[in-house]
């Protein structure tokens, strides 16, 4: 794989996201782009970030390939990096590694795992799901309200509207936001707040933002990027399953 980003300060935020999730990374090569995927601890934060070919401005896969590695690493090879920055598989002693061609040439170790990282399987929003789009300045505002006074945000639906609360002590706030999509019957969610507030920092860098829930599967929050059809989405485990 070959893969040269003409914008290293975005790629390098983006990589940030996925240190501040969980310590290894998988990174999967293929000839339409690079995914990039992570899980907290707890597994409960799963963290995929997409960057399609068209993302970089030069870029090449022949064969698929797999590397894990520590995110730290990858972060801090990106750190200094001029405008331009490439990132190239190698084989050393029969085994994938990924090099950053930045201030430096940067060889980085593989992440010494005891197994690999589990990846669940997360079913993709179906129509039973309920699902809010904004502009990604409208999402950042919410969540900051909401976290700013608990641990704990109740997402619910009834129809086309979203309402998000949260309390402490004797505060409480509430967000309401009208959606123009009708939904079934009404849903109810409980999320960390910390969780959604570590959407924030991608969401600075997304056009858009989408927020899906349902009474089945964990929360996504898919956020659609700037630049050339690159995705992050966060999946959250519901409250009740912490």
């Amino acid at each position: 794989m070959f893969a040269k980003c003409g914008n290293a300060s975005v790629l390098r935020a983006l990589v940030g996201l996925l240190r501040d999730t969980a310590t290894d990374v998988c990174i999967r090569c293929t000839g339409a782009g690079i995914e990039f995927f992570v899980l907290n601890d707890m597994s409960t934060v799963a963290l995929r970030l997409w960057l399609p070919a068209a993302f970089f401005k030069l870029y090449s896969c022949t064969e698929p390939d797999q590397i894990e590695i520590f995110a730290s690493d990858l972060y801090n090879a990106l750190d200094g990096a001029a405008a331009a920055v490439v990132l190239q598989t190698t084989h050393v002693e029969d085994a994938s590694r990924l090099v950053v061609h930045a201030e430096t040439d940067v060889l980085l170790p593989a992440a010494a795992a005891a197994a690999p990282l589990r990846r669940p399987q997360f079913p993709p929003p179906s129509h039973s799901d309920a699902t809010l789009s904004m502009p990604s300045k409208r999402w950042c505002a919410v969540v900051k309200q909401l976290t700013m006074l608990g641990d704990d945000i109740c997402i619910t639906t009834h129809r086309n509207v979203f309402s998000f609360a949260t309390r402490a002590d004797a505060l409480s706030s509430m967000v309401t936001v009208a959606t123009d999509r009708l939904h079934g019957a009404p849903i109810t969610c409980r999320v960390v707040s910390a969780y959604l507030r570590a959407t924030l920092k991608g969401a600075g860098l997304a056009a858009g933002v989408d927020l899906s829930i349902s009474s089945t599967n964990p929360a996504r929050v898919h956020l659609r990027l700037r630049d050339a059809g690159a995705t992050a989405t966060f999946h959250i485990a519901p409250r009740h399953d912490i």
